[in-house]
């Protein structure tokens, strides 16, 4: 064999042998991740792939204005209150838009069925969970008002993460072993300064709302959620006896017209 053979041979033989030596990189393909990696030659091992989050601001309002919890307000009632807590639980998101509909999903892109936010009075925002919208428009939200549907009878040994705040004895009805899904704290006696507790369990309410939100792929969604108390509270007598039937139907009557998302 001579030796300008064996020259041109070697030419198309190093690169080869040079590319057989680089290992292939790892990274999350899909592009409706967040961390889409777009130099990655083959999936990486352990779902690495990182969704979006979705997220939603809450603002806790009295008609147009931020609600303060050292002050006092009139409702539509000229009865007189003072929010001094609350919480609901949120669960079951949905996503529609021009991709279809879509759910809270987990990390390994699979559906969560039981996915479940908490709203706590001065947290600033939620996060129910990650989203994979393939999309660019995202035009309604949905979701239940109350615990997710496969968790009405729960036992609070069950193991599920999300519910641990709740299994404090707060916010569990001893008597029924039910969670309370939503629960005011109010002051109505300014001289007392007393304030009290109402719980209340079985809510159910499934609502759904119009959004106009443009998706970028692989960026966090984050709309604002808004609760009105003064719709909430509409008519409701803060010093009647029966205070707390009263709250309860209130709520049911105003709930899903008192929140809105934008």
């Amino acid at each position: 064999m001579n030796k300008a053979f064996l020259a041109v041979l070697s030419l198309f033989c190093l690169p080869l042998l040079q590319h057989s030596c680089v290992a292939p990189v790892d990274g999350c393909l899909d592009p409706l991740s967040a961390n889409y990696d777009l130099s990655a030659d083959q999936v990486c091992p352990d779902s690495c792939c990182i969704y979006p989050t979705f997220a939603l601001s809450v603002n806790y309002m009295l008609d147009t204005i931020i609600l303060d919890s050292a002050l006092y307000y009139n409702n539509d009632a000229d009865s007189y209150f003072r929010l001094r807590g609350f919480y609901m639980a949120l669960s079951e998101f949905s996503f529609q838009g021009d991709f279809g509909e879509e759910f809270i999903i987990n990390e390994d892109d699979a559906t969560i069925n039981d996915d479940l936010a908490l709203v706590f009075y001065r947290n600033a925002s939620i996060s129910p969970g990650s989203v994979r919208l393939d999309g660019v428009l995202l035009d309604r939200v949905s979701f239940h008002i109350g615990l997710p549907s496969s968790l009405e009878n729960i036992n609070v040994s069950q193991d599920y993460s999300v519910l641990s705040t709740l299994r404090d004895s707060m916010y569990l009805d001893s008597i029924t072993n039910q969670f309370y899904e939503v629960g005011f704290l109010l002051e109505v006696d300014s001289f007392s300064k007393s304030a009290e507790w109402f719980h209340y369990s079985n809510v159910d309410f499934t609502t759904e709302y119009e959004v106009s939100y443009e998706i970028e792929q692989g960026n966090s969604i984050r709309l604002q959620l808004n609760i009105d108390f003064l719709r909430l509270f509409n008519e409701v007598d803060f010093q009647s006896q029966d205070l707390n039937a009263r709250l309860e139907d209130a709520f049911n009557l105003n709930i899903v017209e008192a929140l809105t998302i934008e």
